[in-house]
């Protein structure tokens, strides 16, 4: 009669099981072993992405009105960059946004830029109004300065949304293009934007970064460092309670290459799924 005759059904399949793993432990050993090696291959076809936009399913009809959207409205995504001082109208600063702001437009992966240096004033009449750029020139003496920062604040089209009612904080509003093709283009658009502030940081204005790009780079910037920190330290969490329960120092080093060996099919699996790592997006 077999071992297992006298088992419950559930306990028996359990019991055949690990009766099978131990009996053809050098044959699963080496299935396991070359399944492995055979996803861990497929790590040369993995892409990276800057984005966590990959965490969303873009086939979905939502995703596609989303997508539409944009084609109709291509200004939707931007991101600010802003700095304070104690008088933004002063010589020195809006010399120092209108250069920025042509600096700016100079990158390749941005679509357009808004400051108070380009922004278009319209002023009114009773039977005509004119279009004109509010800063055509930049005055020297303190009165036009003066002039000019009342014109701002009093127009709500720019005030809180470029200037701030105190006249100490500027926002330049930096557009970008919607390339869901390309993963690493709000990368490279964020790093050379920070390349061009930092040209500009012996002023010593500090500018801030601020939208849903920024946020996006962020959070992936997060994962990463978690990524690295995390792992190593679950590995060691692990190997240090197989060694508190079995008692065994000599355990201790085991679980390393066993948790270790399905990282990289895990990793290389995503290749056959049609998606993307959402992590080290510098390698």
């Amino acid at each position: 009669m077999s071992i297992f005759g006298f088992l419950p059904s559930r306990e028996k399949t359990v019991a055949r099981a690990a009766h099978f793993i131990t009996r053809r432990a050098a044959f699963l050993l080496a299935g396991t072993i070359l399944l492995s090696l055979f996803f861990s291959y497929q790590v040369v076809h993995l892409q990276t992405t800057s984005s966590i936009d990959d965490f969303f399913d873009w086939t979905s009809p939502s995703a596609k009105f989303f997508r539409d959207f944009k084609k109709v409205f291509p200004k939707e995504e931007f991101f600010i960059i802003a700095f304070e001082d104690k008088d933004i109208f002063t010589t020195a600063n809006l010399t120092l946004i209108r250069s920025l702001t042509n600096d700016l437009k100079n990158i390749e992966e941005i679509m357009d830029v808004t400051s108070l240096a380009n922004v278009t004033d319209t002023v009114g009449t009773e039977d005509s109004f004119i279009a004109e750029g509010f800063l055509k020139d930049i005055p020297a003496d303190s009165r036009g300065l003066e002039d000019l920062g009342r014109r701002a604040t009093s127009n709500p089209l720019f005030l809180r949304q470029l200037i701030s009612s105190d006249r100490r904080t500027t926002a330049i509003v930096v557009y970008a293009f919607d390339r869901p093709d390309d993963p690493h283009y709000k990368d490279r658009l964020l790093s050379k934007t920070r390349a061009v502030l930092e040209r500009y940081s012996p002023s010593g204005k500090q500018f801030h970064l601020a939208g849903y790009i920024v946020t996006n780079l962020a959070l992936n910037d997060y994962m990463d460092r978690d990524l690295v920190r995390f792992v190593p330290l679950t590995f060691f969490f692990v190997a240090l309670t197989i060694v508190w329960v079995f008692r065994s120092r000599r355990l201790f080093f085991w679980p390393w290459p066993t948790s270790a060996l399905p990282l990289p099919p895990h990793w290389a699996y995503r290749p056959f799924a049609g998606s993307r790592s959402t992590t080290s997006r510098r390698s």
